[in-house]
This record gives structure tokens, C-alpha cells and sequence, in this order.
């Protein structure tokens, strides 16, 4: 060890250096470390970092939790939990999903409530969340431009516009609220639409309601 202007230094030539907080029989070790201020809301910085090929482990035997503000004001910012799941703002996150995020925001109108955003580094880029199970082939919600698609099988199969007209079967509406493109081959199998009312009672089978100004009927 070397002492400088007050400065501890810890340095090894040829074997590695353990710092241990407490002992075996020790209760709740800590290390802080204090800025100028020497309060825990004034701390120093810590930095952590590896060199090439490097690896720094986190390592616990139950759960590892992030916290920010000062001691005595912590909130907790992200757990990891030891089954795994990742938690951000929640401090029980759902232990049948691998991440839980939760909001503090209260907007109650579209676009008011952000819970989290996806995106790409440069305008007309594609931006998409793919769905995989690792076996088969993976399904995706992207955005090309302002609209939005759905693909699966590698093919695309729906798109919203950003106008909000919808193309299934083809990525462009034509003007159209909503245009359907179907199999070539017009059957009960292969139409652009069908409607099938199964059990349905008398009266109660698949309709189409055409309604003016919102009138019913």
C-alpha cells in the first residue's frame, strides 16, 4: 500500500488484492465513499471497469438492487431478482416475466403515459420488437417511417398508416380505411373476409352494420 497527500492506494506486482469489508461473524458491512461535503448526499464518484477480456460480476445470494438520491432518501431504481427478473421502478416485479417496468406517470390520454421507447439512430430506419420462442420462426411489430406493421414469417401482414388507414394482406391502403387483400383464390377457405356465426341463435348470427352519423341500425 502507498499513502500520498492523504490518498490510500492498493497495488499489487504479480498478486491480486482482496478488500475485505467485516468478517465471518460481521453484521451489515458498508464502504462509502464521501465527496468534498463528506455527507452521503455530497458522495464521490465510483467508477468500475475492466480491461480487455475482463469480466465484473455482480454477485448475491438473494436479489441486487439499485438505489439512487442520498441514504436516507433512497428510492429504488432497478432490482435484479434471483430468479432473474428484471425489475425498473418496482420493487416486486411479476415473477412469470423476465422484465416488469413500472410508471409513475399519470397521464390518462393517449400518448400522455410513456412507459418505455424504442429506437434507431437516424430518420426512415426500421425500429422492431421481435417475439421468439427460439424454435419458430419469430414474429415482429416495427415501425417504417410514421406507420406502424406486423410481420410474421418473415412477411409483412399488416400495416397502419399514420393517417390510421389499415392494409392487410399488403403494406399500402390506397386511400382506403381499410383495404383486404386475399388469397387469389375466392372459396370458404380463401376469402377476404368471412363471418361465421357457429351456435349462433335466430337473429344472432355474423352481421354487418352500416350506420350513418353513428346511428345504430
Amino acid at each position: 500500500s502507498t499513502t500520498q497527500n492523504a490518498n490510500l492506494g492498493l497495488k499489487a506486482n504479480s498478486t491480486a488484492i482482496n478488500l475485505n469489508l467485516g468478517s465471518t461473524a460481521g453484521a451489515s458491512p458498508r464502504m462509502y465513499f464521501f465527496g468534498t461535503g463528506n455527507g452521503q448526499s455530497t458522495a464521490g464518484d465510483i467508477f468500475m471497469g475492466t480491461g480487455t477480456g475482463g469480466i465484473l460480476h455482480f454477485r448475491s445470494a438473494e436479489l441486487i438492487k439499485f438505489e439512487v438520491n442520498s441514504d436516507s432518501t433512497t428510492a429504488e431504481a432497478l432490482r435484479i431478482t434471483s430468479g432473474g427478473t428484471v425489475g425498473i421502478n418496482i420493487t416486486s416485479p411479476d415473477s412469470n416475466s423476465m422484465l416488469d417496468v413500472m410508471s409513475d406517470k399519470t397521464g390518462t390520454t393517449v400518448n400522455s403515459n410513456r412507459v418505455a421507447i424504442f429506437r434507431t439512430n437516424g430518420g426512415n430506419r426500421d425500429a422492431h420488437i421481435t417475439f421468439s420462442n427460439s424454435s419458430n420462426t419469430p414474429v415482429h411489430i416495427g415501425q417504417l417511417t410514421s406507420n406502424l406493421y406486423f410481420s410474421t414469417g418473415d412477411e409483412e401482414r399488416m400495416r397502419i398508416d399514420s393517417d390510421g388507414k389499415v392494409a392487410i394482406g399488403l403494406n399500402d391502403a390506397k386511400d382506403n380505411h381499410l383495404l383486404v387483400r386475399g388469397s387469389s383464390t375466392v372459396g370458404t377457405k380463401n376469402g377476404h373476409i368471412m363471418l361465421s356465426g357457429d351456435s349462433a341463435s335466430a337473429g344472432q348470427g355474423p352481421q354487418i352494420v352500416f350506420s350513418e352519423s353513428g346511428t345504430s341500425g
